[in-house]
């Protein structure tokens, strides 16, 4: 509610600039003594203009240790390059790029951003890891018998867990903003 009003109270200003190196820098330096989650939603409609490398400040806020995950939003984006720009800065910084073309698109993608996600993933005996697919908070998949971990993603809090599967079995693992997730009952 509070993120909500403030970005009501700022007024839209045409053929202004566009700080996003800037922006992100200042965000993630307010973000930097909170608790996790810390998420960014750069909602934007055009590329930097100001000069600024956003990739050297992702990865410096990366390598500064303060894990903060990034989604862009990119509105009324019409270059396919600059949406793959887009798309490699969020995905520095543990995040993803949502398109939206209009204030529908806008509204849904503002929503996902915030939900939280979780990736699942699948450990091979001889070491191999692959990633299975990346979760929406309720969603169920059918996997074959295996060793599996879920790793909070996005703004999904607290550790991952691991389990094992197998065939015929069905787990369901808790999760709760507070508390993280929570192993299936065996």
């Amino acid at each position: 509610a509070q993120a909500e009003a403030a970005i009501r109270g700022t007024p839209a200003i045409n053929l202004a600039k566009t700080a996003i190196a800037d922006s992100l820098a200042l965000a993630a330096q307010d973000l930097a003594a909170l608790d996790p989650p810390r998420v960014i939603v750069l909602v934007t409609d055009g590329d930097e203009t100001c000069e600024g490398d956003a990739a050297r400040v992702i990865a410096g806020i990366r390598d500064s240790g303060v894990d903060v995950r990034l989604t862009i939003v990119g509105f009324a984006i019409d270059a396919a390059a600059l949406a793959e720009t887009f798309a490699g800065w969020a995905a520095l910084a543990g995040g993803r790029y949502l398109p939206a073309g209009n204030s529908a698109a806008l509204a849904d993608a503002m929503s996902e951003a915030i939900a939280p996600r979780f990736a699942l993933e699948r450990d091979y005996v001889d070491g191999r890891t692959e990633r299975v697919a990346v979760l929406e908070l309720g969603e169920a998949r059918t996997l074959p018998a295996g060793r599996y971990r879920l790793t909070p993603l996005q703004t999904a809090t607290g550790d991952g867990v691991a389990f094992d599967l197998t065939d015929g079995a069905d787990r369901t693992i808790q999760y709760d903003a507070a508390q993280g997730l929570r192993p299936p009952d065996p």
